[in-house]
């Protein structure tokens, strides 16, 4: 966890249809068909890798895919819709040593290894909070709009629109939820290693509204998926050439003193020789689809650097 001290568990990850009632360490895949509930154990399981079976685009295929994947949107009258991609990157590294450089240099994001017969082994550094709840004080981020670190211009339109439409989306599903004293902070820039990001903290008080519920109506939010949501879910299935699989899903802690959720994002499928790194970028009518491209080279730098 962000701030925190390692933490290391020995177990298996169980599938469950639904995190009502869930104690522990969970997760789910982008599309939430699929749930998985950690229990710990005495016996260290192993290392586990899939069969690599996604497909990874070079930058040609990219750019002719995203244009269609722009005038879709734009045809459909979408405000906004994630459209993401695979990248292939060498790796002999162990999975633990990729695990202590990227919570060495990314102390302020949610570091995890996973490994499991279900998804294979993945490893991330995702600076997204979903969902915080301790003491039945909630918080929750609009986190959207992005540029490389290094790029002081003022932020555009598009990055602008981004946010809004993120803010929006939350602002709508905790009233919805009839959360208690929902209340919202200024918009502020917030640097998650090599890229920054506009964001909005967001607080509320749980009240009798179980945690599954509030995870069920945010995931998954605009920032990974679109607006609106089923239009956009409906689109990224047509489009993307390779499977989510857990990239942009839910991971992260459900206790009864405090849960700690976060949206799976900056991560990566490890195999014995290589890492397939998950990245997207936010479309919108004004989105170029070069730029895009570029936002997901800056996006894939945080893995980068420690690969």
């Amino acid at each position: 966890m962000p701030g925190a001290e390692i933490q290391q568990y020995s177990g298996q990850f169980k599938e469950v249809s639904s995190f009502n009632g869930a104690n522990g360490f969970i997760l789910s895949s982008f599309d939430k068909k699929q749930k998985f509930i950690f229990e710990k154990q005495v016996v260290e399981g192993g290392i586990h890798y899939k069969a690599f079976k996604e497909k990874v685009q070079s930058k040609d295929e990219y750019l002719k895919s995203g244009t269609a994947f722009l005038n879709k949107l734009k045809t459909k009258k979408l405000s906004k819709a994630i459209f993401s991609r695979v990248k292939e990157v060498h790796s002999s590294e162990k999975p633990k040593n990729i695990f202590n450089e990227l919570a060495i240099n990314y102390p302020d994001a949610f570091v995890y290894l996973i490994s499991s017969p279900f998804f294979g082994t993945w490893v991330g550094a995702s600076p997204e909070v979903l969902l915080h709840v301790e003491k039945g004080q909630g918080r929750t981020v609009a986190l959207a709009g992005t540029k490389s670190v290094s790029d002081n211009k003022e932020w555009g339109a598009k990055e602008k629109n981004e946010q809004k439409i993120v803010s929006d989306f939350i602002d709508q599903k905790l009233v919805q939820l009839k959360l208690e004293k929902v209340k919202s902070e200024k918009i502020k820039e917030f640097i998650a290693g090599p890229v920054k990001h506009l964001v909005k903290h967001f607080s509320f008080e749980q009240g009798e509204v179980a945690i599954a519920d509030i995870i069920e109506s945010l995931h998954p939010t605009p920032a990974v998926c679109g607006l609106p949501r089923e239009s956009a879910m409906k689109l990224i299935e047509e489009e993307e050439q390779h499977n989510r699989s857990l990239y942009a899903g839910v991971i992260g802690v459900i206790a009864e003193d405090e849960s700690k959720l976060f949206v799976n994002l900056r991560c990566a499928q490890l195999f014995e020789q290589k890492a397939l790194l998950y990245i997207g970028g936010g479309y919108t009518v004004d989105s170029i689809v070069e730029d895009e491209w570029l936002e997901t080279e800056n996006k894939a730098k945080t893995l980068l650097k420690v690969l």
